[in-house]
């Protein structure tokens, strides 16, 4: 049904540092790519650019493939709309601003992601780290940036206090930054309490000496369409043996978000709310709302590459060959995904689409034959509610 990961072309996952990338399949024949450190290798003729580290969020499914970036270029007018149009519709908006433009000299905002593994949760780490404003905790030689992986040798990661996580995590953030990044998606369950904790607990020592004196937890939360699974490699994989049960998960998945977000709400500090499927495919509106949001981030770049070296280390194993824009330009919603993307300049939300009928795999496509009436019911009021902030 799916052809699973031997030519994995992702955003940003891969096999390996050294590793080189064989063939991915377009619609006319098999193209040849060679991956190379730190190398950007561009998308000229029938080129798509791959990457080196494998964190299974993007995954090409070969029939989506846009040799030429086709339909990219459809998305770029919309994104040029946006830049014309929305900005002032978003200030006239009621939607929160986290922070200030000129924070205040000892308040850091604390910026946690709100993502599913495998669900996108780099692609957003890529492009907050565009901004020159963000402290991350890639200094940790960490996988991915990840700050619970400092704790792999506690047995269970939330017996970890969050005194003892901030005062680890101050001694690789950047203090001299007003944002402060920390992504750990394997913390998504334990996030409500890891809230309360967090305005329980001192500024770290370290961050003090350096004239910190109050920390501001801020959050992102992004959800993913249900028939956006076949960009993941390993979704793909346990789809193709374990489809109900795969399309339970995303439910609960879902499900938690939307009381994420409700539990914020009431406390009137509502994280924002991304689709994966507007970062990939409406990414300038994308970045109007995040730059929105969080004006203490100052300018975003939805074509940014992380350098080695600087912006990531090679322990990290986060190779990044492809921004977000041109990723996203080069595969084919509908054809990977059976997903029609909106326009926000006219306020049309992105949606899956109903299977044609003409393929077999259609059904699978949407996963939401392998849902009860019931689950289904709550998949549908989970998807709206999510997609009502986003």
């Amino acid at each position: 049904m799916v052809q699973i990961c031997s030519w994995v072309f992702c955003f940003i996952f891969g096999l390996g540092v050294h590793q080189t990338a064989a063939l991915i399949t377009s619609r006319s024949q098999p193209i040849s790519l060679r991956m190379e450190d730190d190398q950007w290798l561009g998308l000229g003729g029938n080129a798509m650019a791959a990457s080196t580290m494998y964190m299974d969020d993007m995954r090409i499914p070969p029939n989506a493939f846009l040799p030429g970036g086709r339909g990219g270029r459809d998305m770029r007018k919309i994104s040029e709309t946006l830049t014309q149009n929305y900005t002032k519709a978003l200030e006239e908006s009621a939607e929160p601003t986290a922070c200030d433009a000129t924070p205040d000299p000892g308040t850091r905002t604390l910026l946690r992601t709100l993502v599913p593994p495998y669900h996108g949760s780099t692609a957003l780490e890529v492009m907050l780290m565009s901004s020159g404003k963000v402290g991350t905790l890639c200094k940790s030689k960490t996988w991915q940036c990840e700050g619970s992986k400092l704790f792999r040798s506690s047995s269970v990661n939330r017996s970890v206090n969050m005194a003892e996580k901030l005062e680890t995590f101050s001694q690789f953030w950047d203090s001299s930054k007003p944002v402060l990044l920390e992504k750990s998606t394997d913390r998504l369950m334990g996030v409500l309490q890891d809230d309360m904790d967090l305005w329980d607990t001192p500024v770290p020592k370290k961050l003090k000496r350096e004239g910190v004196t109050f920390l501001q937890p801020r959050y992102i939360l992004m959800y993913r369409p249900l028939c956006l699974w076949a960009l993941s490699t390993k979704a793909a994989a346990f789809v193709e043996k374990e489809a109900r049960r795969h399309a339970q998960k995303e439910l609960r998945h879902l499900e938690h978000l939307a009381e994420i977000h409700k539990h914020f709400k009431k406390l009137g500090r509502a994280p924002l709310v991304i689709s994966y499927a507007d970062l990939l495919w409406n990414p300038d509106f994308t970045q109007l709302r995040v730059e929105h949001y969080l004006p203490c981030l100052g300018s975003l770049d939805m074509d940014f590459l992380p350098k080695l070296g600087r912006d990531i280390f090679p322990k990290n194993e986060f190779k990044v060959s492809v921004g977000i824009r041109s990723f996203g330009e080069h595969i084919d919603p509908k054809e990977c995904c059976n997903y029609q993307v909106g326009s926000p300049a006219s306020s049309t939300k992105g949606r899956c689409m109903k299977p044609d009928g003409d393929d077999g795999n259609s059904d699978v496509g949407t996963l939401k034959s392998y849902l009860t009436p019931f689950e289904l019911t709550r998949y549908e009021a989970a998807f709206a509610y999510l997609r009502k902030f986003s």
